[in-house]
């Protein structure tokens, strides 16, 4: 055995700061009343009384709402990707290679500077987070299938029928509700 110890102690390290898990159930169950908006039509409505599987329903129902958005950007930024196979833009190659280091890059390239400035979402999306598109778009395509499996029959919209309720956007991570 060593007698080297650790210069680091986990166990004893106090952070300068409150370290928390953000647990969307926690922030719904502190609301009596939980607003709601139909994914298909808009119909606004306040569940006065909810329950552990209303809850679950509207969590999955929004988070589904939220992935779908990202998948959208995701098979934006391929379709972008795709239309520029030859580009070397670092932006371009730090998401499509696993080890991007090992590829040559560029800091300019004009046309596909120019293409990404006609999609300012796109663009912040990218810009703004660090992933790999081949497993981030796998990943995501696999938590969608996950979610549509949930059990959404307590929060189906009585307007339209065929949608289903779920948070109004900004109501999860809002400050002012956790």
């Amino acid at each position: 055995m060593s007698s080297r110890r650790c210069p680091i102690s986990v166990v004893s390290r106090r952070y300068a700061y409150p370290l928390s898990i953000f647990s969307p159930l926690d922030v719904v169950r502190r609301h009596a009343e939980l607003p709601a908006v139909c994914g298909s039509c808009g119909h606004q409505a306040v569940f006065r009384e909810h329950n552990t599987l209303i809850d679950n329903a509207l969590i999955d129902a929004s988070t589904l709402h939220h992935v779908y958005l990202e998948l959208a950007l995701l098979e934006r930024a391929a379709a972008l990707f795709a239309r520029f196979p030859e580009s070397r833009y670092a932006l371009k190659v730090n998401k499509e290679q696993l080890q991007p280091k090992l590829f040559p890059r560029t800091s300019k390239d004009p046309e596909f500077e120019a293409a990404l400035a006609n999609d300012p979402e796109l663009s912040l999306f990218l810009r703004r987070s660090i992933f790999h598109l081949p497993s981030r778009h796998r990943s995501v395509t696999q938590l969608i299938a996950l979610l549509e499996e949930s059990d959404f029959s307590e929060i189906h919209c009585p307007v339209c029928t065929i949608g289903v309720f779920r948070f109004p956007d900004g109501f999860l991570y809002n400050d002012r509700n956790g």
